[in-house]
């Protein structure tokens, strides 16, 4: 009888033959990995521009990865894909974002827009005047709800505000703000007039003035104003500052205005209600000479989608 111990190992014992053939296996499977990955993978090479100049300090991501890059001075960048086929997102603040589909090795010339969509955002809100029983209505695009909003989300440009508020009997008030974010380094210049005409409290107001805000320090913002004010029979040209603050979805607004003759003192108070959508309540409160003014509101603001320059 054929002795098969003689021609097979014990039993949880390797031969060096059946050792070598799994490490030339492990090490053709490792091979053909690498030569998979590294056929997978594409070099990206470029240039960034607008209508004029290159852009440096473009953010280029590769969709779906944490794979991402960065223009340099020039303009230019290089980035290894981690997948065969994939998508290139160009972004960089004030242009429109960009996206190319790649498939191999490549040289790209890039051109961003900034052509930018103002009035991107819209905000619709309802507002009630307690003291003196007023209901009304505002349309902007996110000028209040701004602070609230994310620097790199907020690419609007040219700001506007309208409202207006009745009780219908008599009493009304009005009002239209406009201004620009381009002023540096002042964060948003606005120019605002309103005209309120309450008649049980005996108020009648025309109010112009020019607010500025410069840059934010640790979402802290220090607030100027110049203005005038006709108060009943009194007009005067006026001056103010105050202060602003962002905190964990709320901002926080004081400010005073002086006319020679009396003092308009204001605070403001909003929250944001929803981390997904944009709903806020505001609080504020005003004090013109000796008339008291507290108004709630609730605003709804969204970003509407333009049309992208790309074709």
């Amino acid at each position: 009888m054929p002795d098969f111990k003689a021609h097979y190992p014990k039993p949880g014992r390797l031969s060096l033959g059946s050792f070598a053939l799994k490490r030339r296996y492990l090490l053709f499977i490792t091979a053909l990995f690498i030569s998979f990955s590294a056929w997978a993978q594409h070099l990206v090479q470029g240039k960034v521009h607008d209508q004029v100049n290159s852009l440096p300090g473009v953010k280029i991501t590769e969709k779906g990865t944490d794979n991402t890059t960065t223009t340099d001075s020039n303009g230019q960048f290089n980035l290894t894909t981690v997948h065969d086929s994939t998508v290139l997102i160009f972004q960089y603040l004030g242009y429109w974002p960009r996206t190319v589909l790649v498939t191999s090795d490549t040289t790209l010339n890039i051109y961003l827009s900034n052509d930018f969509y103002n009035t991107r955002w819209l905000s619709f809100g309802a507002h009630y005047q307690s003291i003196n029983s007023l209901y009304g209505f505002q349309i902007s695009n996110a000028v209040d709800e701004e602070p609230l909003i994310h620097f790199e989300d907020f690419q609007d440009r040219l700001l506007f505000k309208v409202f207006a508020q009745s009780d219908f009997t008599g009493s009304y008030a009005y009002g239209l703000e406009a201004g620009t974010t381009y002023l540096n380094p002042v964060g948003r210049t606005t120019i605002q007039y309103s005209k309120l005409h309450y008649e049980d409290a005996q108020l009648f107001l025309s109010d112009l003035n020019m607010t500025s805000r410069i840059t934010y320090w640790r979402n802290l913002g220090l607030i100027f104003r110049l203005g005038y004010q006709k108060l009943n029979n009194q007009k005067n040209p006026g001056f103010g500052a105050g202060l602003e603050r962002s905190i964990k979805g709320s901002h926080i607004n004081i400010s005073s205005r002086y006319y020679f003759d009396y003092f308009h003192h204001q605070a403001s108070v909003q929250l944001r209600l929803s981390k997904q959508k944009l709903f806020t309540f505001r609080i504020t409160y005003d004090r013109i000479d000796s008339h008291n003014l507290l108004t709630f509101g609730i605003n709804y603001a969204f970003i509407r989608t333009p049309e992208s320059p790309y074709k």
